[in-house]
């Protein structure tokens, strides 16, 4: 039963500006950081609250926002029996400490409800209330105002201009923009110009003008905190970008990290503007909105708890499901014999990314013969470093997201086609210039007719441009700083990574490095299906200068020095698997090397298997055609182009 709401005059706990700064600053770290497409990686969305439990943080998220994280019950209820046994339930129930039956449970999976209590924003309580419904709601114009401006603003921010700097900055050129939206009185009917251009210009001072007018309505600092998440949570798609954009500023050791903090003024300047023209000029709805806003904020504590406790047959349902998926791949591996280790020195050894694309290949690369020993290690390949191609400026970090590239890797020499790369950029700027593109566009148009007709005729993987430049078989320097790295301290990263790797004192003669990439057409998430150990990129950089780092014979003298000695007949070999395509690709490989055999068949073999997973999922009245992707000889380019890199693995 939801506590009795008290009249909105009562006197809230004792509140300052700082309290509500506080709950701003907790509601803007709350929001997980989104990597942009060309380096696109997994982020889990909860990461910034990883030391709160997770039945906690999902409760108070299906309330702020309405959306359960959990599957619905449905979904658990057409699991029971298969795979989900009594004896699974009742080992969750067991483990979570619960006071809840097996019966309990069943009963409370069938009649659960959806209908958790839920924070309503201003703005669709403010929609609630409209005397008409033409034009935009409220909701849809704050979200397309500001997501406008803040796509103008980072795609072409010299046309901004303010005094502050990083979330400041922001604010302050989205209060110039508003202040002169004409368009926001057509698309609502309401002007609003005035009250934008009489807020403060500085975000402190707006937050504690904010404050003043919020707190006696949010009552205490738990309505403070709602209030602030919810705000977030309207917009957070583009809340997890300015969260990103403070992400590399910490890594970079920056004082300047507030981009998120300048949306959430924005947000905050919205609804503020929004209450006061409701109280000056709709006193009635007002007075219902912020009774409704003060119920919200005096009860959002209670809401929590009573969301966590409707949750919870849920969680165990979830863990259940996870037992039944667990418990049959435990007693598969009990079953096994230990796996004895290798009679003799292996003559091949290849270490591959623990991504779980690259296990299918490592199971066929293993089958072909037993002198063949493969390994997993993060794909970045424990190299801290930024990739920098030859002759520009570009810097491109290849490794995990998390961290901050502390060498920079590039070319030593210029690729020969640097001319064609010039040649080309100029040819797209010319393109891209909004006084020159329909000129050069009626001048080139016959050139990128036959451009258009090869990519419709021809289907095939697209690359990004700076992997082209990548391919490039010169050598690699490395600097810190502008100062190239001594042999001693190349010696000191790779016999580190010999060691984490577990082969620094037993190395083949042969050692492959395999780095891993996708093969997509067309596809705008391609570098989500790269290597996550790279920052979204193909470990193609990585694995080549790890290799001439361990080749080199300066480093080697250096690295015996520490403790760590490369026999002299080991050779180490930069590669790459293709997981679109199951293609490995060996640089600078010796041509007539008996484990080149072994990866042409481990390929075709991997290919294979991926192929009858694929036409087990075929409906009936395909299956006559599915000889065309059955078979030892499939081919490099996948038939489906691309679709591989979403199988089963």
């Amino acid at each position: 039963m939801i506590a009795k709401t008290p009249n909105v005059s009562a006197h809230p706990e004792s509140l300052d500006v700082s309290d509500f700064r506080d709950a701003t600053q907790q509601a803007v770290v709350a929001i997980a950081p989104s990597w942009p497409l060309d380096q696109m990686i997994a982020v889990n969305p909860w990461w910034p609250q990883r030391f709160t439990p997770i039945e906690q943080v999902f409760a108070e998220q299906a309330v702020l926002s309405g959306h359960c994280p959990l599957m619905p019950s449905a979904y658990y209820l057409s699991h029971w029996q298969s795979p989900i046994s009594e004896a699974h339930l009742a080992e969750a129930i067991s483990t979570s400490g619960s006071a809840l039956t097996v019966s309990d449970c069943l009963r409370a999976l069938r009649i659960h409800s959806s209908n958790l209590p839920h924070w309503r924003p201003l703005a669709e309580l403010c929609d609630y209330t409209r005397e008409t419904q033409e034009g935009l709601s409220w909701q849809q114009e704050i979200q397309q105002q500001v997501s406008q401006f803040l796509a103008l603003y980072h795609q072409y921010p010299q046309r901004f201009d303010a005094q502050g700097q990083g979330g400041e900055h922001l604010y302050q050129c989205w209060l110039s923009v508003v202040s002169q939206d004409k368009g926001i009185k057509t698309l609502t009917g309401v002007d609003l110009l005035a009250d934008f251009a009489a807020l403060p210009i500085q975000m402190d001072a707006l937050i504690a003008e904010a404050a003043a007018f919020w707190q006696p309505i949010l009552h205490d600092q738990d309505g403070n905190l709602a209030y602030c998440h919810a705000l977030m949570h309207g917009l957070s798609g583009w809340a997890s970008w300015q969260a990103w954009l403070d992400w590399q500023q910490q890594l970079s050791d920056s004082e300047q990290q507030d981009h998120g903090m300048g949306l959430f003024a924005i947000l905050l300047a919205w609804d503020t503007v929004l209450a006061r023209w409701l109280a000056k000029h709709r006193d009635t709805a007002w007075a219902s909105i912020r009774q409704s806003m003060h119920h919200q904020a005096v009860n959002v504590r209670h809401w929590y708890h009573q969301a966590q406790q409707q949750l919870a047959p849920l969680w165990i349902w979830q863990q259940a499901l996870e037992i039944s998926q667990q418990r049959p791949w435990a007693h598969a591996l009990s079953a096994q014999a230990s796996v004895d280790t290798l009679a003799t020195s292996p003559t091949l050894q290849a270490v591959f990314c623990i991504d779980v694309r690259s296990e299918p290949m490592r199971r066929a690369l293993e089958a072909q013969s037993d002198r063949i020993q493969t390994l997993g290690f993060a794909g970045f390949f424990g190299l801290p470093i930024a990739y920098q191609p030859t002759d520009s400026q570009i810097q491109r970090p290849q490794l995990p997201g998390l961290l901050a590239p502390a060498v920079t890797a590039s070319q030593t020499h210029a690729t020969p086609e640097r001319w064609l790369r010039m040649t080309k950029l100029g040819w797209q700027r010319s393109l891209d210039a909004p006084a020159a593109n329909l000129g050069m566009v009626e001048a080139g148009g016959m050139l990128k007719l036959v451009s258009l007709l090869k990519r419709a005729l021809r289907i095939s993987g697209t690359e990004n441009p700076l992997n082209r430049l990548s391919h490039t078989d010169s050598d690699w320097a490395l600097t810190r700083d502008n100062t190239p790295l001594t042999a001693a301290e190349k010696a000191e990263l790779g016999a580190g990574i010999l060691r984490a790797m577990g082969i620094a004192d037993h190395l083949a003669d042969a050692v492959l490095l395999v780095g891993h990439g996708s093969e997509t057409c067309n596809n705008p998430h391609a570098a989500g299906l790269d290597c996550g150990a790279c920052g979204g990129q193909t470990g193609e950089v990585n694995v080549r200068v790890l290799a001439q780092l361990l080749n080199d014979a300066d480093v080697r003298d250096a690295m015996a020095q520490q403790g760590v000695t490369i026999p002299a007949s080991t050779r180490f070999y930069a590669a790459m698997h293709n997981t679109t395509t199951d293609a490995l690709d060996v640089f600078h490989a010796p041509e007539h090397a008996t484990w080149q055999t072994w990866l042409a068949a481990a390929s075709e073999q991997a290919r294979a298997t991926r192929a009858n997973q694929l036409i087990k999922r075929l409906p009936s009245h395909l299956n006559s055609n599915a000889s065309l992707l059955h078979g030892p000889k499939i081919g490099h380019k996948c038939a489906l182009n691309g679709g591989c890199a979403t199988m089963p693995r």
